[in-house]
């Protein structure tokens, strides 16, 4: 998956190198001012910007958006994994205090406990289980 992630990002980065290089002359050496008309407060303009610096504020904004909407998705889901990870926790627990009393229930004489339909093996004789 990380190698799929990291060609994607190259041919990204590939088509943003090839844009801008072909657009050089026309648009990203060319200057504008940013307007901006609030009717209470009367029009506003910034200095002359680049239309470079332009696309790449624009493009750093849209990675810090995207990475702050997706935050609450990622937040969710680390919850879910620690609550998955405290209900093995205690799920393991419960299995091993389950087998420390199964240990200790165990027939001393007795390494094993058999089914009911089945017989100990005699001496020299081996004997099949039946079902009823």
């Amino acid at each position: 998956m990380k190698n799929v992630k990291l060609i994607i990002f190259g041919i990204i980065i590939a088509l943003l190198v090839v844009f801008a290089f072909q657009n050089q002359e026309n648009y990203f050496q060319k200057k504008n001012h940013l307007k901006l008309d609030l009717i209470v407060a009367g029009p506003y303009q910034t200095a002359e910007i680049s239309n470079t610096v332009i696309c790449i504020v624009t493009f750093v904004s849209g990675i810090i958006v995207f990475y702050l909407l997706s935050m609450s998705g990622r937040i969710k889901r680390r919850k879910s994994i620690k609550a998955l990870n405290n209900s093995l926790n205690d799920r393991q627990n419960e299995i091993a205090s389950l087998k420390s009393e199964l240990g200790a229930s165990k027939a001393p004489s007795s390494g094993q406990i058999l089914p009911e339909n089945v017989s100990t093996p005699q001496a020299g004789k081996e004997t099949v289980a039946t079902t009823p």
